[in-house]
């Protein structure tokens, strides 16, 4: 079984009920799907894309909390950074409605990534997998 958790995802390119609220939130998830899928150079968009800035450590937690409010698909598009770094990165998760897997609840997921100051990425799909009520790894 081949599971890669968010915070790994998001480690790497340092070294979703909930839909972007807004339509400048909604243009931005697009620009940076498209980005990663086209492999191209961040160019300043993490830095002027206006996205919730949310502190590396607190990414699964919020995914946590997101993925438990409900089993529809979720999406999730911030600005991760390092706490007292200067390196950010935007993402837009995407996770699918949960389905059994090995006899775990689990999500299939895609992750689009774009580090500040290089190239952009989109990563294979995965999944993640509830490991208690609420917590997903």
């Amino acid at each position: 079984m081949r599971r890669l958790p968010i915070a790994v995802v998001a480690a790497l390119m340092l070294s979703a009920a909930a839909l972007p609220a807004t339509a400048a939130a909604q243009d931005a998830a697009a620009e940076l799907m498209r980005k990663a899928k086209a492999g191209e150079k961040d160019n300043g968009f993490c830095a002027g894309s206006g996205l919730e800035r949310v502190e590396f450590g607190q990414v699964q937690a919020r995914i946590n909390r997101l993925l438990a409010q409900s089993d529809a698909p979720v999406r999730l598009t911030v600005a991760v950074f390092q706490q007292g770094g200067s390196d950010t990165i935007c993402f837009h998760f995407v996770f699918a409605p949960p389905a059994q897997r090995e006899g775990k609840k689990c999500r299939a997921t895609e992750s689009y990534g774009c580090r500040a100051g290089a190239d952009c990425l989109a990563p294979k799909a995965d999944f993640i997998c509830e490991v208690r009520p609420g917590e997903w790894d």
